[in-house]
């Protein structure tokens, strides 16, 4: 974890307080964002991507040694509960969707979406924040609902689209590349992770 993070707390006399991990973390679209957060030693940037050339071109372009980007499947991440205080799923939910008219197919991207949103929920920590971006390649409203009626432990806090006047300043924080594209559909969907004394289970 961090492997590539040349920040070592113990030297510097400060402990991280803040812990950020992106599952979908494209080299060219990331890096920028990376430094538009700003991270550093308090706030530490984990980029997870399943893609080994995406991956490298992240550590090419990246100049800040408080950013790290490492392979990884995003359904079994290598990381322990409960350990990051921010979690961004970016542009992953939409990404090669099959035939959405054909159940089989649907029923299928609706149960591989809610093991990658269930994994993400697990590394989070109690109280932290999920982050869904898509901007690329939105899936529908009804989809996404059917896939969050399967993640009970997450709590729906706040949802940003481009027609609000959120969108500009939020969509800048977690992709300040977003504007180049106009999908009316995109948006920024914001939970949080319950403790398991309230979940509630639906019948």
């Amino acid at each position: 974890m961090f492997k590539e993070l040349e920040f070592n707390p113990e030297s510097e006399n400060i402990k991280p307080t803040r812990l950020f991990l992106e599952i979908g973390a494209s080299g060219t679209q990331n890096v920028p964002m990376v430094g538009e957060l700003q991270f550093g030693p308090q706030h530490l940037y984990l980029g997870i991507d399943h893609d080994s050339a995406e991956i490298q071109k992240a550590i090419d372009l990246n100049e800040n040694r408080y950013a790290s980007f490492e392979e990884g499947d995003g359904h079994a991440l290598p990381l322990p509960d409960n350990s990051f205080d921010e979690v961004m799923l970016g542009n992953v939910l939409g990404s090669k969707v099959g035939n959405l008219n054909n159940n089989g197919d649907k029923l299928k991207i609706i149960q591989e979406r809610i093991l990658l949103i269930r994994e993400a929920a697990r590394v989070l920590e109690i109280g932290g924040q999920l982050v869904i971006k898509e901007t690329l390649t939105p899936l529908p409203p009804e989809v996404l609902e059917e896939i969050f009626e399967g993640v009970s432990e997450l709590k729906l806090t706040k949802a940003v689209v481009p027609n609000d006047e959120e969108w500009a300043s939020e969509i800048k924080t977690y992709d300040n590349q977003a504007p180049l594209f106009d999908i009316k559909a995109s948006y920024l969907l914001f939970f949080e992770k319950l403790a398991k004394d309230k979940i509630s289970y639906k019948d």
